[in-house]
């Protein structure tokens, strides 16, 4: 049995479990480990919001853009203004650059202590990680709801892309069936 095959076997709430583990281990964890670097924060922040909004619509490969929308509107709604889609997932991560009207910081203690001001120009990578953590929160609450639609996406799409289970920021951890799946999964160059 491969090992996609065996965690889909595992019982509902074990892979309910295993996402919300991972994605406040793994992807909060790895943002917040890089707050003071804000590129790699905001990378990590526009992959997790893709991350979190697969999981919650299931979406499968299409649609990307419509989902990830969807995702801040409904999570991230003080961000809606600055399509965030357009001017920071794809700029920064396919172009490692920015909208014209945007500037990343780690800080800025003058901006971040106006909670109730949102600067359309300046995104700080620990306000947003602030949001992030406060939308994974929300998610994790949706997901965790017995037949909702937002946990039947969620497993389902753990049954076709199961989440990171083991890791450390040194040295990446696989058990031996999570080695032989990536031999086979990732074609040999």
């Amino acid at each position: 049995m491969t090992r996609i095959e065996k965690l889909r076997t595992l019982p509902e709430d074990v892979k309910i479990g295993s996402i919300i583990h991972s994605f406040k281990t793994f992807a909060l964890g790895d943002i917040e480990y890089n707050i003071t670097r804000p590129i790699a924060a905001f990378i990590l922040g526009s992959c997790f919001i893709d991350q979190m909004a697969a999981y919650r619509y299931n979406h499968g490969t299409t649609s990307n853009e419509e989902h990830y929308k969807k995702f801040i509107n409904e999570y991230l709604k003080e961000y809606n203004s600055f399509d965030l889609y357009n001017n920071l997932r794809c700029l920064i991560i396919h172009n490692y650059t920015l909208g014209e009207y945007m500037s990343l910081t780690s800080e800025l203690e003058a901006i971040d202590q106006q909670e109730d001001i949102l600067h359309v120009n300046i995104l700080t990578a620990r306000r947003f990680h602030s949001a992030l953590s406060r939308a994974f929160s929300e998610f994790s609450k949706d997901i965790l709801k017995i037949n909702s639609q937002a946990r039947i996406n969620a497993v389902n799409r753990y049954n076709e892309a199961p989440v990171l289970v083991m890791n450390n920021y040194e040295i990446p951890v696989y058990s031996e069936d999570d080695a032989d799946y990536l031999i086979v999964f990732f074609p040999k160059k």
